[in-house]
C-alpha cells in the first residue's frame, strides 16, 4: 500500500485539489438547471408518485435514482443532490490518468490529470446535478477496461468494460458510444495496419463480448421505457436536436466561443489547442509504423475516440456539456503531444518533473483567483422560491382554501428547477402543494379542486405563455420576482457575446380565478 501511495503521490495530490475546487463554495451553489430539477425532484415529488413527469424524455433513470437515495441518506436534505458530482467529478482526475497511461505512457496520463483537475468546465459540471459528469467517468473508464481487454487478451476486461459502457447508457441515452469506439477502433487497425488474422479474430471475440453484454445489461432499461412509449418516443424527442452536417461548423464555432469564454481568467480557450495537438498526435502516430502491435491497437482505440467525437459531437445542438467526452478525448490527446515533444529533448524531459510541480502549484492559485473573481454562485431560483411562497400566501389570505389540509396549489410551468425548491422546502404553517405543467391547458382542465386557491409560475423557458396569460380573464396577476440566472443555465441558449443582454430573468405568478 505504502508502495502503491509513493508511485501514485502526484495523482492523489491532483485529486485532493480537484476536490477542493470542485467543492469550493459549494453552499452558494444549488439545482438551478433545467435538467436538474428533472433528475433531482424524486424524492420530494410525493404528489407526482415520487417521479417528476416525462423524466424518461431527459436521461435514463440511473442518476435520478443516486440523487434519491443521496437525499434519503442524508435525511432529506435538498442540498445533499450537489455532492455526488464533486465526488465523481473528483474520480475522474484518476479514472483519466489510468486511462491515458494505458493509451499512451505516464507523461501523457500526468499531464492528461492535470488538465481535467484544472478545467474550468469540467469544474462547473461538477458543481451541478447533471448526468454529463458520471456519464464522463463511466465513459473513460470503458475505454481504459476496453483496452486492457484488447492488449491483455483478458475477457474479464471486456466484461468489465461492458458493464462500464452499461452503467454509461443507463444515465445517458449517448452512453453506448464506448461500443462505437470499441468497433472503429478495430476498423482502423486492419485497415491501415494490417494486422495478423490471429490477432484480429482475438480482438474481435473481446469485441462481441463488449458489444453483447452491454446490451444485455441495458436491457433493463429499455424494458422500463415500454411503459412510458418504449425508445421511439426517446428517440423522437431527441432527433429534435439534431442539427445535422448542414449545422456542424456553427455549432463546433459556439462550442469553441463557450470554452474560450469559460477559461478567461487564463487568458485563452483551450478546446482549440486541444484538437490542434491531438490532430497533430494523429499525424505522428499514424506514420510512426515501427510501433508495436500493441501500441498501435492503443493509439486506434484513441483515434476513434477523438476523431469520432470530433465528427459526432457538433452535428447536435451545442449544449455545451456534450463536449466532455470529446474534451477528455482531446486532453489526452494534448498530453500525449507534450509527451513527444519531452522525448525528443532529453534535457527538457530532465527538467520537466520539476517544471510539472511548479506548474500545478501555479494552477492551483490562478484557479483559486478564478473561484473568488468568477463566483459561481447559482441561488436564484432557491431565493425566488422563498419569494414566491410568500406572495402565494399573501394572497391566498383574500380567499383562503375550503380545502383541509391542502392552503394552496402553484403550477410550475417548463422550471423544474423552481419546482424543486418549492417541493423541498418546509413550512409547518403553510401547506403549498407544487405542480409541474408542461402547458397552460391546466387552466381548462376539469381536475383543478376550486376550493383551493390555484396559481400558475412562469419563467424563462415559457416565455410565450406570458403574452398568452396576459390575454385571458380568468388569471389575475400576482408578482414578477426577477432573479440572475448563472451562465450554466445561459449558454445552453445563448451565445457567450449575448449573454448580458439576458443576463436579468424573472418568474412571474399568477392566480387563477
Amino acid at each position: 500500500m505504502s508502495r502503491w501511495i509513493t508511485d501514485h503521490r502526484a495523482c492523489l495530490f491532483l485529486m485532493v485539489v480537484a476536490f477542493g475546487l470542485r467543492s469550493w463554495d459549494l453552499g452558494g451553489i444549488h439545482v438551478e438547471h433545467f435538467d436538474e430539477g428533472v433528475y433531482a425532484s424524486n424524492y420530494f415529488a410525493s404528489y407526482q408518485d415520487n417521479r417528476f413527469p416525462d423524466q424518461h424524455f431527459y436521461a435514463p433513470p440511473l442518476l435520478p435514482a443516486l440523487l434519491d437515495w443521496t437525499v434519503v441518506f442524508s435525511g432529506g436534505s435538498p442540498h445533499a443532490v450537489m455532492w455526488v458530482n464533486v465526488i465523481l467529478g473528483t474520480l475522474l482526475v484518476p479514472a483519466c490518468w489510468w486511462t491515458a497511461g494505458l493509451l499512451f505512457d505516464q507523461k501523457t496520463a500526468a499531464i492528461a490529470a492535470t488538465l481535467v483537475t484544472f478545467s474550468n468546465i469540467l469544474i462547473d459540471y461538477s458543481q451541478a446535478a447533471l448526468t454529463d459528469i458520471p456519464v464522463s467517468l463511466c465513459f473513460v473508464l470503458a475505454v481504459g477496461a476496453m483496452v486492457k481487454s484488447y492488449t491483455e487478451n483478458d475477457s474479464r476486461w471486456a466484461l468489465m468494460c461492458a458493464a462500464l459502457t452499461a452503467l454509461a447508457w443507463w444515465t445517458k441515452y449517448n452512453g453506448w458510444l464506448p461500443v462505437a469506439i470499441a468497433s472503429a477502433a478495430i476498423a482502423g487497425w486492419v485497415v491501415f495496419d494490417h494486422p495478423q488474422r490471429q490477432e484480429v479474430l482475438k480482438v474481435a471475440r473481446h469485441w462481441l463480448t463488449i458489444a453483447v453484454a452491454a446490451i444485455l445489461f441495458w436491457l433493463p432499461c429499455l424494458y422500463g421505457l415500454q411503459q412510458h412509449g418504449g425508445y421511439a418516443v426517446v428517440s423522437k424527442n431527441h432527433a429534435g436536436y439534431v442539427v445535422g452536417f448542414s449545422g456542424w461548423l456553427s455549432s463546433a464555432t459556439r462550442h469553441i466561443e463557450i470554452d474560450h469564454y469559460l477559461n478567461r481568467n487564463f487568458g485563452v480557450g483551450l478546446l482549440l489547442p486541444l484538437l490542434i495537438s491531438s490532430l497533430v498526435v494523429v499525424g505522428l502516430r499514424w506514420r510512426a509504423r515501427p510501433i508495436e502491435p500493441n501500441q498501435r491497437l492503443r493509439f486506434w482505440v484513441w483515434a476513434a475516440w477523438f476523431l469520432g467525437l470530433t465528427l459526432a459531437t457538433p452535428l447536435y445542438r451545442p449544449y455545451p456539456r456534450l463536449i466532455l467526452p470529446w474534451l477528455l478525448a482531446a486532453t489526452i490527446g494534448f498530453g500525449a503531444f507534450i509527451s513527444v515533444l519531452l522525448q525528443r529533448s532529453k534535457e527538457m524531459e530532465q527538467r520537466s518533473s520539476i517544471a510539472g510541480v511548479g506548474l500545478i502549484m501555479l494552477l492551483t492559485i490562478w484557479s483559486s483567483y478564478r473561484c473568488v473573481v468568477y463566483p459561481t454562485a447559482r441561488d436564484g431560483l432557491k431565493i425566488v422560491g422563498q419569494q414566491l411562497q410568500q406572495g402565494v400566501q399573501e394572497s391566498s389570505r383574500e380567499n383562503p382554501s375550503l380545502l383541509s389540509g391542502v392552503d394552496a396549489v402553484v403550477y410550475v410551468l417548463a422550471e423544474p428547477g423552481l419546482f424543486y425548491h418549492l417541493a423541498a422546502r418546509s413550512d409547518a404553517n403553510f401547506e403549498l402543494i407544487p405542480q409541474p405543467a408542461s402547458s397552460l391547458q391546466l387552466l381548462d382542465s376539469q381536475q383543478r379542486d376550486k376550493r383551493v386557491p390555484t396559481f400558475v409560475a412562469v419563467g424563462i423557458h415559457e416565455s410565450n405563455a406570458r403574452s398568452q396569460l396576459e390575454q385571458r380573464a380568468d388569471v389575475q396577476f400576482v408578482a414578477e420576482y426577477p432573479y440572475t440566472p448563472s451562465d450554466l443555465v445561459l449558454l445552453d441558449d445563448f451565445a457567450p457575446d449575448q449573454l448580458e443582454v439576458h443576463r436579468q430573468q424573472s418568474i412571474q405568478l399568477w392566480r387563477i380565478k
